[in-house]
């Protein structure tokens, strides 16, 4: 397994896992698609200088588990 430090490049990947992680906390799909929008605007910035770090685990280039903070 391989740990790597999240960068801007998992922006979609952060922002998948966090609406997954809503989902199946029983939000519905318009509120996800809002949450996402809004979330993705403002990790962006923050992913890009450092802000949000996090590290992600992944297994022959498939993120098994992540984590992050601001």
């Amino acid at each position: 397994m391989d740990v790597r430090p999240l960068d801007a490049q998992d922006l979609e990947l952060i922002c998948r896992h966090r609406e997954a992680m809503f989902r199946e906390a029983g939000r519905d799909e318009a509120t996800l698609r809002t949450m996402t929008t809004h979330f993705r605007e403002w990790l962006e910035p923050r992913l890009a200088n450092g802000a949000y770090f996090g590290y992600v685990l992944s297994e022959q280039a498939v993120a098994l588990a992540g984590s992050g903070s601001c």
